[in-house]
């Protein structure tokens, strides 16, 4: 507002000092009301106070909140990708906030890239690919105009090395007979040979191989898979007279038991002695699971209906029998003597009881 001077000449009468103090009163009222009109108008034009103007003037006091302020990924390698973890976003001043996110690792994605006013964004990892190891990166939020803009959110991601399930075997060897013993004359012939079974007493596949330290001992087959069998023979061209010990090393990979020994002792007599055998037939077994039989013998009965505690016993596959009639020979049985003898059924894991005994005095 512009002060309009006014000048008079002032005379020294009553009337006129009277005029001359009622102008200055209008002039002193007049810069009055000037002054604090002057002082009211802000950069804007407004009236009021100039800090008070500026603080309703857009953006300029908008702040950055967020929460959480750091994010931790794990996964395996070569797994899934880890579940996304979410930012919440708020402006903590005044005025408005627009947005933006970003990051400087590849390996991360978002949901959404910008925002206005208070939102979230999901932050997830992407493991395909990656090898195990630590990895960081940094997200970048940003907001044109904010007090406190860029602000940044460290992300840590642990990628474990992959693991892979493992199988424990529980296979079990089980063997019966389990010793061999052999006898024969000097310059006579080889011993009968003698079959050994193996099933297995535990779960899952038994393969297995067998093998022996003594030259005049050998098995076939060598290798099968159970149940099954194998037969050793006990070879004595040019042995001389006397008493021979040997192994049978049977081993299976991954068995609970493996190796299993079978102790063979073989006896060469001077003297050819007089010895006998004895052929035994019986009733063939329905059970189709059957697949051999054990003939059960010895210089002593057990004396007990079904058992088959005898000395010495031989298994005869099923596939060396007459399936419809069963009949299996016992050599090298010393004359003077009365064995006897008992059959058991076998299905490549369980033997049966033994049957009604019979005996033969030779």
């Amino acid at each position: 507002m512009a002060l309009t001077t006014v000048s008079l000449r002032l005379v020294k009468t009553p009337e006129r000092w009277r005029r001359t103090s009622v102008l200055r009163s209008i002039a002193f009222a007049l810069l009055g009301i000037s002054v604090p009109l002057l002082v009211g108008c802000g950069p804007d034009g407004a009236i009021g106070d100039p800090a008070q103007a500026g603080a309703g003037n857009g953006h300029k006091n908008t702040t950055i909140s967020l929460s959480p302020i750091k994010l931790a990924f794990s996964a395996s390698q070569g797994g899934s990708n880890s579940p996304g973890q979410a930012v919440a976003i708020s402006n903590s001043g005044t005025g408005k906030l627009s947005w933006s996110v970003s990051t400087d690792a590849s390996w991360l994605s978002f949901s959404s890239t910008s925002g206005t006013g208070a939102g979230s964004f999901a932050a997830t990892a992407i493991i395909p690919g990656l090898a195990a190891g630590m990895y960081s990166a940094t997200i970048s939020v940003t907001a044109t105009g904010a007090t406190n803009t860029p602000q940044s959110i460290p992300v840590s991601l642990t990628v474990s090395a992959a693991t892979f399930p493992t199988t424990t075997s529980t296979s079990s060897i089980s063997l019966s007979p389990t010793s061999l013993v052999f006898s024969a004359s000097q310059g006579g012939n080889n011993p009968s040979e003698q079959a050994i079974a193996i099933s297995n007493s535990g779960t899952g596949n038994l393969s297995w191989s067998v093998s022996t330290d003594a030259s005049w001992l050998s098995v076939s087959p060598t290798s099968e898979t159970a149940p099954s069998s194998f037969a050793a023979t006990a070879n004595i061209t040019g042995m001389a007279a006397g008493t021979y010990s040997g192994t049978i090393s049977v081993t299976a990979t991954g068995a609970t038991n493996t190796p299993q020994l079978i102790p063979v002792s073989l006896t060469v007599s001077s003297s050819q002695p007089t010895t006998t055998s004895a052929s035994l037939t019986w009733q063939s077994n329905p059970d189709p699971t059957v697949v051999g039989f054990f003939v059960h013998y010895g210089t002593q009965s057990p004396n007990l209906s079904g058992s088959c505690a005898y000395n010495h016993g031989t298994y005869f596959p099923l596939s060396s029998l007459t399936a419809s009639s069963p009949t299996a020979t016992i050599s090298n049985l010393a004359t003077g003597t009365t064995f006897y003898f008992a059959v058991s059924a076998y299905n490549g894991s369980l033997e049966s009881t033994c049957s009604n005994e019979v005996l033969k005095a030779t």
